[in-house]
Protein backbone atom coordinates (compact mmCIF):
# COMPACT_ATOMS: atom_id res chain seq x y z
CA UNK A 1 0.00 0.00 0.00
CA UNK A 2 0.96 3.45 -0.26
CA UNK A 3 1.29 6.08 2.43
CA UNK A 4 1.48 9.91 2.14
CA UNK A 5 3.29 12.41 3.86
CA UNK A 6 4.23 15.73 3.08
CA UNK A 7 7.60 16.51 3.21
CA UNK A 8 11.19 14.81 5.01
CA UNK A 9 13.83 17.34 6.46
CA UNK A 10 16.79 17.81 4.19
CA UNK A 11 19.47 20.52 3.44
CA UNK A 12 20.64 21.49 -0.19
CA UNK A 13 23.29 24.31 0.57
CA UNK A 14 24.61 26.47 -2.20
CA UNK A 15 27.38 29.05 -1.46
CA UNK A 16 27.42 32.69 -1.93
CA UNK A 17 25.42 35.58 -1.30
CA UNK A 18 24.27 35.57 -5.08
CA UNK A 19 23.88 32.31 -5.25
CA UNK A 20 20.13 30.57 -6.14
CA UNK A 21 17.70 32.46 -4.67
CA UNK A 22 14.39 30.06 -3.08
CA UNK A 23 12.35 29.91 -6.53
CA UNK A 24 15.37 29.05 -8.03
CA UNK A 25 15.98 25.96 -5.89
CA UNK A 26 12.77 24.71 -6.05
CA UNK A 27 12.97 24.82 -9.62
CA UNK A 28 16.20 22.90 -10.03
CA UNK A 29 14.27 19.94 -7.92
CA UNK A 30 11.36 19.53 -10.21
CA UNK A 31 13.92 20.16 -13.21
CA UNK A 32 15.84 17.34 -11.91
CA UNK A 33 12.65 15.01 -11.89
CA UNK A 34 12.08 16.55 -15.61
CA UNK A 35 15.10 14.77 -16.39
CA UNK A 36 14.94 11.49 -14.48
CA UNK A 37 18.02 12.31 -12.38
CA UNK A 38 17.93 12.38 -8.91
CA UNK A 39 20.92 14.43 -8.00
CA UNK A 40 19.43 17.05 -5.98
CA UNK A 41 17.79 14.37 -3.57
CA UNK A 42 20.46 12.33 -3.13
CA UNK A 43 22.23 14.97 -1.02
CA UNK A 44 19.35 15.37 1.45
CA UNK A 45 18.29 12.49 4.36
CA UNK A 46 15.36 11.12 2.34
CA UNK A 47 18.34 8.54 0.33
CA UNK A 48 19.75 7.20 3.32
CA UNK A 49 19.31 3.29 2.68
CA UNK A 50 17.42 4.06 0.19
CA UNK A 51 17.39 1.63 -2.90
CA UNK A 52 15.27 4.67 -5.13
CA UNK A 53 17.94 6.89 -4.90
CA UNK A 54 20.84 4.37 -6.61
CA UNK A 55 21.98 5.53 -9.84
CA UNK A 56 19.64 5.47 -12.86
CA UNK A 57 16.84 4.63 -10.25
CA UNK A 58 14.14 6.22 -12.30
CA UNK A 59 15.43 5.74 -15.82
CA UNK A 60 12.27 3.75 -16.19
CA UNK A 61 9.07 3.06 -15.38
CA UNK A 62 8.59 6.76 -13.64
CA UNK A 63 6.65 10.02 -14.49
CA UNK A 64 7.61 13.33 -13.25
CA UNK A 65 5.56 15.88 -12.89
CA UNK A 66 4.01 18.03 -15.55
CA UNK A 67 3.58 21.61 -16.17
CA UNK A 68 4.90 22.48 -12.88
CA UNK A 69 4.25 26.78 -12.17
CA UNK A 70 5.92 27.87 -8.91
CA UNK A 71 5.23 31.27 -7.26
CA UNK A 72 7.21 32.22 -3.76
CA UNK A 73 5.30 33.98 -1.17
CA UNK A 74 6.80 37.94 0.18
CA UNK A 75 10.51 36.82 2.56
CA UNK A 76 9.33 36.06 6.74
CA UNK A 77 11.77 37.97 8.27
CA UNK A 78 9.63 37.63 11.83
CA UNK A 79 12.31 36.45 14.89
CA UNK A 80 15.42 35.98 13.91
CA UNK A 81 15.24 33.38 10.90
CA UNK A 82 14.39 34.78 7.50
CA UNK A 83 12.30 32.06 5.38
CA UNK A 84 10.55 32.16 2.38
CA UNK A 85 7.31 29.42 1.58
CA UNK A 86 7.83 28.65 -1.82
CA UNK A 87 4.50 27.08 -3.49
CA UNK A 88 4.61 24.48 -6.63
CA UNK A 89 1.70 22.69 -8.54
CA UNK A 90 1.93 20.52 -11.34
CA UNK A 91 0.00 17.50 -13.33
CA UNK A 92 0.29 14.43 -12.22
CA UNK A 93 -1.43 10.62 -12.95
CA UNK A 94 -4.35 13.64 -14.24
CA UNK A 95 -4.39 15.55 -11.36
CA UNK A 96 -3.56 19.12 -10.49
CA UNK A 97 -1.46 18.90 -7.29
CA UNK A 98 -0.62 21.52 -5.16
CA UNK A 99 2.71 21.60 -2.47
CA UNK A 100 5.35 24.19 -0.86
CA UNK A 101 8.46 24.24 0.30
CA UNK A 102 10.15 26.07 3.14
CA UNK A 103 13.71 27.64 2.19
CA UNK A 104 15.60 29.16 4.56
CA UNK A 105 17.92 31.75 4.71
CA UNK A 106 21.60 31.27 6.07
CA UNK A 107 23.59 34.28 6.58
CA UNK A 108 26.73 32.14 6.42
CA UNK A 109 30.05 33.20 7.96
CA UNK A 110 33.10 33.80 5.55
CA UNK A 111 31.45 33.43 2.22
CA UNK A 112 28.32 35.65 2.81
CA UNK A 113 24.79 34.24 2.90
CA UNK A 114 23.16 32.12 1.14
CA UNK A 115 19.46 30.43 0.91
CA UNK A 116 18.50 26.53 1.14
CA UNK A 117 15.82 24.23 1.65
CA UNK A 118 14.44 23.55 4.43
CA UNK A 119 12.76 20.52 3.18
CA UNK A 120 11.68 18.90 0.18
CA UNK A 121 8.48 17.77 -1.75
CA UNK A 122 8.22 13.76 -0.94
CA UNK A 123 5.76 11.19 -0.27
CA UNK A 124 6.27 7.85 1.65
CA UNK A 125 6.17 4.31 -0.99
CA UNK A 126 5.12 1.03 0.51
CA UNK A 127 6.00 -2.15 -1.34
CA UNK A 128 3.64 -5.03 -0.39
CA UNK A 129 5.77 -7.75 1.37
CA UNK A 130 6.75 -10.69 1.55
CA UNK A 131 6.95 -11.20 -1.74
CA UNK A 132 7.46 -14.62 -4.22
CA UNK A 133 9.75 -13.20 -6.53
CA UNK A 134 12.06 -9.84 -7.64
CA UNK A 135 9.35 -6.53 -7.56
CA UNK A 136 10.25 -3.61 -9.52
CA UNK A 137 9.75 0.23 -8.81
CA UNK A 138 10.42 2.34 -11.68
CA UNK A 139 13.89 0.89 -12.57
CA UNK A 140 15.09 0.11 -9.30
CA UNK A 141 14.47 -4.72 -8.65
CA UNK A 142 13.86 -5.50 -4.77
CA UNK A 143 14.77 -9.24 -4.84
CA UNK A 144 12.44 -11.27 -2.21
CA UNK A 145 15.48 -11.17 0.50
CA UNK A 146 14.28 -7.29 0.48
CA UNK A 147 10.68 -8.05 1.03
CA UNK A 148 10.48 -10.45 3.66
CA UNK A 149 7.38 -7.28 4.99
CA UNK A 150 6.36 -4.60 3.32
CA UNK A 151 9.00 -2.32 2.57
CA UNK A 152 8.56 1.74 3.26
CA UNK A 153 10.36 4.05 1.21
CA UNK A 154 11.07 7.99 0.29
CA UNK A 155 10.41 9.11 -2.77
CA UNK A 156 9.74 12.06 -4.95
CA UNK A 157 5.98 13.21 -6.16
CA UNK A 158 5.96 10.88 -9.57
CA UNK A 159 3.84 8.33 -10.93
CA UNK A 160 6.15 4.79 -10.52
CA UNK A 161 5.35 1.51 -12.09
CA UNK A 162 5.69 -1.05 -9.92
CA UNK A 163 5.53 -4.81 -11.32
CA UNK A 164 5.99 -8.13 -9.75
CA UNK A 165 8.01 -10.97 -11.70
CA UNK A 166 5.87 -14.65 -12.94
CA UNK A 167 6.72 -17.74 -10.87
CA UNK A 168 5.77 -21.16 -12.27
CA UNK A 169 2.70 -20.65 -9.77
CA UNK A 170 1.82 -16.78 -10.23
CA UNK A 171 1.41 -14.53 -13.00
CA UNK A 172 3.55 -11.36 -13.60
CA UNK A 173 1.44 -8.51 -12.61
CA UNK A 174 1.79 -4.63 -12.48
CA UNK A 175 0.15 -1.57 -11.17
CA UNK A 176 1.07 2.14 -11.04
CA UNK A 177 1.29 4.63 -8.15
CA UNK A 178 0.99 8.10 -7.92
CA UNK A 179 3.17 9.82 -4.78
CA UNK A 180 2.21 13.52 -4.23
CA UNK A 181 0.25 14.67 -1.22
CA UNK A 182 -3.32 14.25 -0.74
CA UNK A 183 -5.20 10.68 0.91
CA UNK A 184 -3.11 7.72 1.03
CA UNK A 185 -3.61 5.69 -1.71
CA UNK A 186 -3.38 1.71 -1.83
CA UNK A 187 -1.03 -0.13 -3.87
CA UNK A 188 -1.85 -3.85 -4.29
CA UNK A 189 0.30 -6.64 -6.34
CA UNK A 190 -2.26 -9.33 -6.81
CA UNK A 191 -1.01 -13.14 -6.77
CA UNK A 192 -3.37 -14.28 -9.63
CA UNK A 193 -2.82 -18.01 -10.85
CA UNK A 194 -2.62 -18.56 -14.64
CA UNK A 195 -5.45 -20.44 -16.30
CA UNK A 196 -3.19 -23.09 -17.53
CA UNK A 197 -1.85 -23.50 -13.62
CA UNK A 198 -5.14 -23.47 -12.30
CA UNK A 199 -6.82 -26.38 -14.94
CA UNK A 200 -3.34 -28.50 -14.01
CA UNK A 201 -3.75 -28.22 -10.65
CA UNK A 202 -7.44 -29.30 -11.00
CA UNK A 203 -6.27 -31.97 -12.93
CA UNK A 204 -3.68 -32.92 -10.53
CA UNK A 205 -5.99 -33.65 -8.08
CA UNK A 206 -8.19 -35.26 -9.68
CA UNK A 207 -5.86 -37.87 -10.83
CA UNK A 208 -4.98 -38.58 -7.53
CA UNK A 209 -8.62 -38.76 -6.22
CA UNK A 210 -8.98 -41.09 -9.07
CA UNK A 211 -6.14 -42.90 -7.91
CA UNK A 212 -7.37 -43.38 -4.27
CA UNK A 213 -10.36 -44.67 -6.08
CA UNK A 214 -8.81 -47.77 -7.28
CA UNK A 215 -7.44 -48.89 -3.98
CA UNK A 216 -9.32 -51.57 -2.03
CA UNK A 217 -9.01 -50.12 1.27
CA UNK A 218 -11.37 -48.33 3.79
CA UNK A 219 -8.06 -45.83 4.35
CA UNK A 220 -6.83 -45.82 0.69
CA UNK A 221 -3.39 -44.14 0.25
CA UNK A 222 -1.30 -43.28 -2.50
CA UNK A 223 1.46 -40.74 -3.85
CA UNK A 224 3.62 -42.28 -0.88
CA UNK A 225 4.29 -44.65 1.55
CA UNK A 226 4.00 -41.32 4.37
CA UNK A 227 0.61 -41.19 5.86
CA UNK A 228 -0.57 -37.71 6.40
CA UNK A 229 1.66 -36.49 3.71
CA UNK A 230 0.35 -37.63 0.04
CA UNK A 231 -2.71 -39.49 1.51
CA UNK A 232 -6.48 -39.87 0.03
CA UNK A 233 -9.12 -36.90 0.71
CA UNK A 234 -11.87 -39.98 1.52
CA UNK A 235 -12.10 -42.92 3.63
CA UNK A 236 -14.93 -45.01 5.33
CA UNK A 237 -15.01 -46.29 9.08
CA UNK A 238 -16.99 -49.75 9.36
CA UNK A 239 -18.01 -51.49 12.29
CA UNK A 240 -17.71 -54.81 10.87
CA UNK A 241 -14.57 -56.87 11.67
CA UNK A 242 -14.72 -58.97 8.47
CA UNK A 243 -15.38 -57.32 5.23
CA UNK A 244 -13.67 -58.00 1.91
CA UNK A 245 -14.64 -56.26 -2.07
CA UNK A 246 -14.33 -53.35 -1.17
CA UNK A 247 -14.46 -50.87 -4.25
CA UNK A 248 -14.44 -46.54 -4.78
CA UNK A 249 -16.22 -44.44 -7.45
CA UNK A 250 -16.11 -41.18 -7.81
CA UNK A 251 -19.55 -39.92 -8.09
CA UNK A 252 -18.17 -36.27 -8.00
CA UNK A 253 -15.56 -34.19 -7.68
CA UNK A 254 -14.92 -31.84 -5.56
CA UNK A 255 -15.21 -27.93 -6.01
CA UNK A 256 -11.66 -26.43 -5.54
CA UNK A 257 -10.85 -22.81 -4.20
CA UNK A 258 -6.63 -21.77 -5.15
CA UNK A 259 -5.24 -19.22 -3.04
CA UNK A 260 -1.73 -18.04 -4.05
CA UNK A 261 0.92 -17.59 -0.63
CA UNK A 262 2.85 -15.45 -0.19
CA UNK A 263 6.39 -17.79 -0.20
CA UNK A 264 4.87 -18.44 -3.78
CA UNK A 265 3.16 -21.42 -3.25
CA UNK A 266 -0.61 -22.43 -3.50
CA UNK A 267 -2.84 -23.07 -0.82
CA UNK A 268 -5.95 -25.93 -1.43
CA UNK A 269 -8.92 -25.76 -0.07
CA UNK A 270 -12.31 -27.04 -0.42
CA UNK A 271 -15.14 -24.67 -1.89
CA UNK A 272 -17.87 -27.76 -2.47
CA UNK A 273 -17.31 -31.14 -1.11
CA UNK A 274 -17.12 -33.97 -3.68
CA UNK A 275 -18.54 -37.58 -3.56
CA UNK A 276 -17.14 -41.18 -3.30
CA UNK A 277 -19.27 -44.53 -3.34
CA UNK A 278 -17.89 -47.15 -1.42
CA UNK A 279 -19.34 -50.83 -1.91
CA UNK A 280 -18.43 -53.56 0.52
CA UNK A 281 -19.21 -57.10 1.81
CA UNK A 282 -19.18 -57.99 5.41
CA UNK A 283 -20.38 -61.19 7.63
CA UNK A 284 -20.27 -61.92 11.22
CA UNK A 285 -19.12 -65.54 10.70
CA UNK A 286 -15.88 -66.46 11.53
CA UNK A 287 -15.66 -69.57 9.15
CA UNK A 288 -16.86 -71.08 5.65
CA UNK A 289 -19.27 -71.38 4.98
CA UNK A 290 -20.36 -67.77 5.76
CA UNK A 291 -23.29 -65.62 4.58
CA UNK A 292 -21.86 -62.16 3.28
CA UNK A 293 -24.04 -58.81 2.94
CA UNK A 294 -23.57 -56.22 0.94
CA UNK A 295 -22.54 -52.88 2.19
CA UNK A 296 -22.95 -49.16 0.70
CA UNK A 297 -22.24 -45.67 2.06
CA UNK A 298 -21.26 -42.32 0.58
CA UNK A 299 -18.21 -40.11 2.04
CA UNK A 300 -17.20 -36.75 1.22
CA UNK A 301 -14.16 -35.80 -0.35
CA UNK A 302 -12.39 -32.99 1.37
CA UNK A 303 -9.56 -31.92 -0.13
CA UNK A 304 -6.79 -29.38 1.36
CA UNK A 305 -3.24 -28.65 1.34
CA UNK A 306 -0.46 -26.66 -0.77
CA UNK A 307 0.69 -26.85 -4.12
CA UNK A 308 4.62 -26.62 -4.70
CA UNK A 309 6.93 -27.37 -7.81
CA UNK A 310 9.71 -29.70 -7.84
CA UNK A 311 12.21 -29.85 -10.93
CA UNK A 312 9.12 -27.84 -12.93
CA UNK A 313 6.33 -30.34 -11.81
CA UNK A 314 3.70 -29.55 -9.36
CA UNK A 315 3.35 -31.22 -6.41
CA UNK A 316 0.26 -31.39 -4.10
CA UNK A 317 1.08 -32.25 -0.27
CA UNK A 318 -2.32 -32.52 1.16
CA UNK A 319 -2.83 -31.27 4.90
Amino acid sequence: MVALALTVAGWQVVRGSSGPQPRDLVQQLFDDLAAHNLATWTTSQLCSSNPICGPGALASGYEAPQHVTIDQEPEDTAGTTRRTIVHVSYELGGQRITDQVTTLYNPGRVFGGFWQLGDRPVTTLTIPGPAPSRVTVAAVTLLPADLTKPLTIHVPPGRYTISRAETPLIAATQTTAVTAPGPPATVTLPADIPTDVNDNIIALIRDRIDECATKHDFLPAAGTARPGIHGCPFSHNTKYALTDSVTWKIEQYPVLELTAADDGSIAVATKAPGRAAIHYRWTLHLVEPRDWTDANAVETIDVSGRITTEAGALTWAPA
